[in-house]
């Protein structure tokens, strides 16, 4: 653990992600899928998910993410190049022959091969996945995890600037049909 401004206390992210990597190779993995805590794949890509990762000769599976508010909105301006064009597509799962780690960069961390250098996906490399399949980013489910998370943030020193979502995220926009979890 790493202590923050203000006494707070976190978990590195780097030597985390780093040893639950190993521990998966050591096991004999296949793939490794990586997502917070407050990401979940929505259902398409449950059911997908094997498929995809057995019919794909890429290192990398790299699905839509949406970033959700609350349960029945989502933030464009997040999930989309420039709020309207394409939506973004994020690392989700890596195939553990790939030697990828993660080196600390607070408040967030980068991909990197060789412990310095941050890691450029290639296009070649990513196994890109549209919708219907996504993952969903859901860490605002509630008025009072919003300000939970903005507190944090801030006096954590982490992100010192940080606002609350709706002033930083532009206008939420009701979830499509497909964005459903189960």
């Amino acid at each position: 653990k790493v202590q923050c401004k203000n006494g707070i206390w976190r978990n590195p992210d780097g030597p985390h992600l780093n040893f639950l990597w190993d521990w998966a190779r050591d096991e004999g993995a296949d793939w490794i899928i990586s997502q917070d805590c407050d990401q979940r794949p929505n259902l398409y890509l449950k059911q997908q998910a094997r498929e995809i990762m057995e019919n794909t000769d890429k290192d990398y599976i790299m699905p839509v993410q949406i970033f959700l508010w609350k349960k029945t909105q989502y933030f464009p301006h997040m999930s989309r190049h420039n709020g309207y064009g394409d939506y973004m597509h994020g690392m989700w799962a890596h195939r553990t022959n790939t030697n990828l780690r993660v080196v600390d960069n607070m408040p967030h961390y980068y991909f990197t091969m060789d412990g310095k250098t941050m890691f450029d996906f290639e296009e070649d490399d990513c196994e890109y996945v549209d919708p219907p399949a996504c993952y969903m980013h859901c860490g605002w489910q509630s008025d009072d995890e919003v300000i939970r998370m903005v507190k944090y943030y801030r006096e954590s020193g982490l992100i010192p600037n940080m606002n609350h979502p709706l002033h930083m995220n532009g206008k939420p926009y009701s979830i499509e049909p497909w964005m459903v979890e189960e």
